[in-house]
């Protein structure tokens, strides 16, 4: 079948539909992709979700996870968790000169502050 102006028929109808106003999907990137490098060295990345159930994960490169069941997804608490279970626990400060690459977290609001 051929419809040689299908796109501008389909444009006109969605654009006269109320429930495809009102529910539409907003598919215009707002900026350019952050793609993520591979790490070098093990705890070289580190990426941070706030999760409701655990699933199985891994680091990037060491292939080990750190977890604690926070009460609240706060900069707070995911700094103190850093710091008792990675820092403290790995002598983070002797094993990796430097700081290490936060990757993004999942979107939680106040985390891209850490």
């Amino acid at each position: 079948m051929w419809w040689p102006k299908i796109y501008d028929d389909v444009k006109d109808i969605v654009s006269k539909c109320p429930n495809c106003q009102n529910y539409r999907i907003n598919y215009q990137l707002h900026e350019k992709l952050h793609p993520l490098l591979p790490p070098v060295e093990p705890i070289e990345h580190w990426g941070i979700d706030f999760i409701g159930r655990l699933s199985t994960t891994q680091s990037h490169a060491a292939k080990s996870t750190a977890a604690r069941a926070l009460g609240e997804a706060t900069t707070e608490n995911m700094a103190n968790f850093i710091y008792e279970e990675i820092v403290i626990q790995l002598g983070l400060s002797f094993f990796v000169p430097g700081l290490p690459d936060i990757q993004p977290s999942d979107g939680m609001l106040g985390i891209g502050s850490i």
